[in-house]
């Protein structure tokens, strides 16, 4: 994963951040691969267990499956698009998330995040990934305003 990209597992509810099969209990809507192509461009895999929407450099949504059922669902958020572009992505992954049920999102650290655009803007903002971007841009900027 590329440091300018937040990692989310998205997990049913009840689950445990430790649980290595979160979706064992119930799996998601039936239409979320559908609702994926409508997010993100289907990408390429390495393997045949896992389904990639998205690039490895950009946004991108990995689903490992298991004989027909799905494991888990990691979404990584690429933390130097635009505003402009990252805040409707946060308001239709929300939505994706919330069509798949009782969901959260859990961060690396362990924080249970609400599958809402705003708790999703707050944890970009929020992240190492954020400001990592950011600062980097804006030592650049203040390299380039000096010389």
């Amino acid at each position: 994963m590329a440091t300018w990209q937040l990692a989310l597992h998205l997990v049913p509810r009840a689950v445990s951040p430790s649980d290595r099969d979160p979706w064992r209990l119930r799996q998601p809507a039936g239409t979320w691969r559908r609702a994926l192509g409508a997010l993100l461009p289907r990408g390429t895999s390495w393997s045949p267990q896992l389904g990639v929407w998205g690039t490895e450099a950009g946004h991108r949504i990995e689903v490992w499956e298991h004989d027909g059922r799905v494991e888990s669902i990691l979404v990584r958020i690429d933390a130097r698009e635009p505003i402009e572009r990252l805040a409707p992505f946060c308001q239709e992954l929300a939505a994706f998330a919330q069509a798949q049920g009782d969901v959260v999102f859990i961060s690396a650290p362990g924080a249970v995040l609400e599958p809402t655009a705003t708790a999703l803007s707050e944890a970009i903002a929020a992240s190492e990934a954020w400001r990592s971007v950011h600062h980097r841009d804006a030592l650049i900027k203040a390299r380039c305003s000096t010389t």
